[in-house]
């Protein structure tokens, strides 16, 4: 196993670019591991960028990964707390830089 932090990205849309390139720049660190969206395309086009990463339509087989301990969440804010209570009862550590969810009900 790995001394570096290993690294899932849910959510592939726009922000996601940025956030891999923050990511990589950190890569005595860490390294990106798995990447998951739904929209294929949106998911193949941050794929491109780092191939070596395992690509995942539907983020949940990630979370069964023991080499990625961090999961950063970068989907509608709608979707935030589902995917992070999955990523937590896997014992992943979780970074969501927007609201955990937009309606307290």
């Amino acid at each position: 196993m790995s001394d570096k932090i290993g690294v899932a990205i849910v959510g592939c849309g726009g922000i996601a670019h940025a956030h891999l390139e923050a990511w990589k720049a950190s890569s005595d660190l860490c390294d990106v591991y798995a990447l998951s969206d739904p929209n294929p395309d949106a998911l193949n086009a941050l794929h491109a960028k780092i191939p070596g990463a395992t690509a995942y339509p539907d983020y949940a087989s990630l979370l069964e990964r023991e080499d990625i301990q961090v999961v950063e969440i970068l989907t509608p804010p709608g979707l935030h707390f589902a995917i992070a209570r999955d990523a937590m009862l896997a014992g992943k550590d979780v970074l969501i830089i927007k609201p955990l969810c937009v309606e307290l009900t």
